[in-house]
């Protein structure tokens, strides 16, 4: 059972996936590509994520580029690929999950931050957009889905604050959720269809 707090990883056999795979050093159709974290609403699991296009948010109730919320049970029915679920190391306080909660809901609609997510670890064009730029700060003004988990898992305490979210690839950031964060070894919740 998801709670607030644990990760998903996405994978799928789309062009788009299989382009982020072989730039993150990872196989296509196999490597994870896209991160979500999970979040509560109206007493149901919802899947918070940090998307590049349109996409339809169940919460605001219109369609937003950036961070949307889906229902998980929808989340797993609509995806194309397998999804893979990282539970976190020890459960929440109730306290931190309803403030771990609270910041996923007010990043409801925050737009999509393109340059992380070209300059993520591992990505081929991400040294050279490094080289080219003096700025090393994270803006949560404009996420990319490893920056939206991420960061709320830095909220809750469950990842070191000193993590470098902004140039870490989908793969790389369930990798270490598992090596260096305590989280359990993933449990796949949908194969591939």
């Amino acid at each position: 059972m998801c709670r607030v707090g644990d990760t998903l990883g996405f994978s799928d056999r789309s062009w788009e996936s299989s382009l982020i795979a072989v730039g993150t050093w990872g196989w296509p159709w196999v490597s994870i590509t896209h991160v979500g974290i999970i979040g509560w609403h109206d007493g149901e699991p919802y899947v918070f994520e940090a998307r590049h296009g349109a996409a339809w948010c169940h919460i605001q109730k219109k369609f937003v580029a950036g961070v949307t919320a889906t229902p998980l049970r929808i989340r797993l029915e609509q995806h194309r690929g397998a999804v893979w679920h990282y539970q976190k190391p020890r459960p929440l306080q109730p306290w931190v999950a309803d403030e771990l909660n609270d910041w996923l809901h007010r990043k409801l609609g925050t737009a999509y931050d393109y340059r992380q997510a070209f300059g993520a670890r591992g990505l081929l064009l991400g040294w050279l957009l490094r080289l080219l730029s003096r700025d090393t700060e994270e803006d949560e003004d404009v996420l990319f889905c490893v920056e939206l988990a991420g960061c709320g898992l830095e909220l809750a305490k469950l990842v070191p604050e000193a993590w470098p979210l902004s140039r870490m690839s989908p793969r790389w950031f369930c990798h270490d959720l598992v090596a260096k964060a305590g989280f359990h070894k993933p449990k796949r919740l949908r194969s591939e269809v």
